[in-house]
């Protein structure tokens, strides 16, 4: 049984100085997790979770790595575009085999090509 759960929105705001990929600029990347959302069968090694972020900065940012409770995870997203320009609004990340147990909560950290925390979000797996 496919299990679709939306999380309420993070309220995490983490704003990083990060380096303008075009110009060579500084300015500010503001990453927030507006979604997090749990999908698949509960225990199951391959189910995932799946995070929209949003851009507020003035700079563009780069994922590098995600953590799911301490563990880096495989992730992809749509055409593999892991940058986010400045003003970006909806853009989705699938974390792969998360393997959640209904119930249970999942810290999820975003890493910048910096190794520099971006976005963070605590949520709990849907109860069953």
């Amino acid at each position: 049984m496919d299990i679709g759960f939306d999380a309420p929105p993070a309220t995490v705001n983490i704003t990083v100085i990060v380096q303008r990929l075009a110009s060579g600029e500084l300015g500010r990347a503001s990453i927030i997790i507006t979604y997090a959302g749990f999908y698949g069968t509960s225990g199951i090694a391959t189910n995932y979770i799946n995070v929209t972020l949003k851009n507020k900065g003035t700079a563009s940012a780069t994922i590098s790595y995600i953590k799911v409770n301490d563990i880096i995870k495989t992730f992809s997203a749509t055409n593999n575009n892991f940058t986010l320009p400045a003003g970006d609004i909806n853009h989705v990340i699938e974390i792969h085999n998360v393997g959640w147990v209904n119930g249970n909560p999942y810290k999820i950290d975003i890493y910048d090509l910096d190794g520099i925390l971006v976005g963070s979000t605590q949520q709990n797996s849907p109860s069953g």
